[in-house]
């Protein structure tokens, strides 16, 4: 991962690093035991903010710093793409009012911190359900909004503003990872598919959310480890568990490679690291609260949904449906208890795919893999936690054509989970636990898992080497211009048909399936215009002219099917007939046949008729849909033009109830009598 130009920066992991750590650790501590009526925690705060701040800072200046040396490197353009892409997404955040009680809740937490100070900002009866991480951030924005007299939707714009700028942070961050490592040339491509990734977006812009925040410093932790800074790294790790608690989904990776790939003494000073700046995070709010409050918080956060899932569309509602109690079961177990299981041979195939090599690729894929995994099997997971996932897709979409079929497959997930609860929230609140495209979205999602372990298990080299085809498709847009006279026409080749190729067929074809037959019978009646198909439909089967607007295929289709069923349904059965809003009864006879044979003009039809006797067709109101006869004869049924009824050519007999689906339609399309 090192270029041309970097050096050894190693001592800021080493003694000094522990001896700041170790005395912030000593100084917080003693604060954090102050009574409550004690001091408000502002001076404890505004130190452990410039730690954790300076900490962050540092480490991105660290890693960029080859790049800012190296004028090739085209950072200084990629600033001002960035910077640009900010301030047009500030300028449309006023457009968006996001959601609400997510929006309100970081108002009513920077006002409670900028006020009150961080030792009580954690107070009864004042909900706040977030860690001490992203306080700071709202601390920092609480202050400037308060010090401008900001207001309204300039307010708001503030108070969303960190999301924005980790954004900034977390598109640049990308650039510098892919330009310093084997595909330089896809830095650019790879820095806009964060920054205008529609899900995060949507997320930050739109939604007004701060999983940027979280995402960034996760990914600033990963490739400082990678860089062997493992002290840098795991400090790193523990401001994303205090940002959210979803960061700490990563810790058992970056353990585990840490385990795999430093010395004993690393291990222990990396603890000591991620133990030092946790605590130095939580100092300042821990005053005048027992000592077990930290603790109570993530575990109090983790239980308040307790549900299957909280609108992600992920495998669990796929089992158990979204936003059921997790204590239902499935096969006897709580469906908490198996997404909790789940997760054991997850991080057990992550423990594999580290034993067998360590590489920049693995690592990064095995902590996508545990984002996207522990999204998709977990009970209580909300719809945003896909976020990182996205983030840590986009190098490897940049490896393999696998990787890439899951980073498109994953961030159209994202969008529809996000736009589609964000809809949701905001008009009925509660989507029906079986919601037809929540469930296609998570069985789309489950197809995406299996792709990226199949990549993992089979495709995944040991050392990383940029497929051919993927490489040949960015090429396209990172070629440097040439002349006209330069290129020579080849003649065009079709790529070979691949195992990959036939996988996401396959998933296309199911997911078309899915979103197509699902529910196909609902509402069980004719609407719109299948009133018209019908119709259409029997002038093709019996010749008649009319005027079809449309190509005629589809028309000629559904006459055949017609045909086909009336074939399968039309032996046996019952009398009762249904059409659309009517029952198709017993028929009854009339006309001067009937009286010839002394029959009455309501008389039910017998076994046989004479010439020139009518079956008219009696009906009652029904909301069952159907066209098809119940028996079938050797006479034929035709309809006449004005009343709904039916004879029996010259010289045939009736046997039976002969009936033909045309006169059945006939009489459903006139007035009912």
């Amino acid at each position: 991962m090192k270029v041309a130009g970097d050096s050894d920066r190693g001592w800021i992991a080493g003694t000094p690093f522990l001896r700041w750590t170790a005395a912030a650790l000593s100084v917080f501590s003693i604060a954090a035991a102050s009574a409550p009526e004690g001091p408000s925690g502002k001076l404890a705060g505004f130190i452990a903010g410039a730690i954790l701040i300076g900490l962050v800072a540092y480490a991105l200046f660290d890693y960029l710093r080859p790049l800012i040396d190296d004028r090739d490197s085209g950072i200084t353009a990629a600033l001002l793409v960035l910077g640009a892409l900010a301030a047009v997404k500030l300028a449309v955040m006023p457009f968006f009012p996001g959601f609400g009680p997510d929006v309100g809740d970081y108002q009513a937490w920077a006002g409670q911190i900028a006020t009150y100070g961080p030792a009580h900002t954690y107070q009864a009866g004042f909900f706040l359900d977030y860690p001490p991480g992203y306080l700071y951030a709202l601390w920092v924005v609480g202050l400037i909004a308060h010090v401008i007299g900001a207001s309204g939707d300039f307010y708001r714009v503030i108070i969303e503003s960190p999301a924005i700028v980790a954004d900034f942070a977390l598109a640049l961050l990308m650039y510098a990872f892919v330009r310093r490592g084997s595909r330089p040339a896809m830095a650019f491509i790879a820095m806009l598919m964060v920054a205008l990734n529609p899900p995060l977006l949507f997320d930050t812009v739109v939604w007004g959310q701060s999983d940027s925040v979280m995402a960034f410093v996760t990914l600033l932790s990963i490739v400082a480890i990678l860089g062997r800074q493992y002290e840098i790294g795991w400090g790193l790790a523990a401001i994303a568990v205090l940002v959210k608690p979803q960061g700490l989904m990563i810790l058992p990776v970056l353990g585990v490679w840490t385990m795999l790939e430093a010395d004993f003494a690393t291990w222990v000073k990396s603890g000591v690291a991620l133990i030092a700046v946790a605590i130095i995070g939580i100092a300042p709010f821990q005053i005048g609260h027992e000592w077990s409050w930290i603790f109570k918080l993530y575990t109090s956060t983790a239980a308040y949904y307790h549900e299957t899932s909280v609108n992600a569309f992920n495998l669990m509602a796929l089992i158990g449906g979204l936003r059921q109690a997790d204590s239902g079961t499935f096969a006897g177990v709580s469906y908490f208890a198996l997404g909790m299981s789940l997760l054991v041979p997850l991080y057990g195939f992550i423990a594999w795919i580290l034993w067998r090599g360590r590489t920049p690729t693995r690592l990064l894929f095995a902590s996508f893999i545990a984002i996207f995994g522990f999204f998709m099997v977990a009970p209580r997971m909300h719809e945003r936690y896909l976020y990182p996932a996205v983030v840590l897709a986009v190098p490897l979409a940049l490896e393999a054509p696998e990787m890439l079929a899951v980073f498109v497959v994953v961030s159209l997930t994202s969008l529809i989970n996000l736009a589609y609860i964000l809809h949701t929230l905001n008009t009925v609140v509660f989507l029906d636990a079986r919601d037809g495209l929540a469930m296609a979205t998570s069985a789309l999602n489950v197809v995406a898992l299996a792709l990226a372990v199949y990549y993992g298990a089979t495709r995944l080299q040991g050392k990383s080497e940029l497929n051919a085809a993927v490489a040949a498709f960015f090429g396209r847009f990172t070629m440097p211009p040439r002349q006209v006279e330069d290129y020579i026409e080849e003649p065009a080749v079709a790529p070979a048909w691949i195992a990959t190729d036939t996988i996401i067929i396959s998933a296309l074809l199911i997911l078309a399936a899915i979103t197509r037959f699902w529910h196909l019978g609902h509402p069980n009646e004719i609407v719109f215009d299948e009133v018209h198909f019908v119709a259409q439909g029997r002038h093709y089967l019996h010749g008649e002219s009319f005027l079809d607007p449309h190509p005629p295929l589809a028309k000629l289709i559904i006459a055949g099917a017609f045909s086909f069923l009336a074939i399968i349904r039309g032996v046996g059965g019952s009398a009762t007939r249904r059409l659309g809003p009517q029952s198709w009864e017993s028929p009854t006879c009339s006309g001067a046949g009937c009286r010839a044979r002394g029959w009455s003009e309501r008389s039910p039809a017998r076994s046989s008729c004479a010439t020139g006797c009518t079956w008219s067709i009696r009906t009652t109101p029904s909301s069952t849909s159907s066209i098809l006869p119940v028996r079938r004869s050797r006479t034929c049924c035709f309809s006449d033009s004005r009343r709904p009824t039916m004879r029996p050519r010259a010289g045939a007999s009736c046997r039976g109830l002969v009936w033909c689906w045309a006169c059945a339609w006939r009489a459903n399309s006139i007035s009912r009598r």
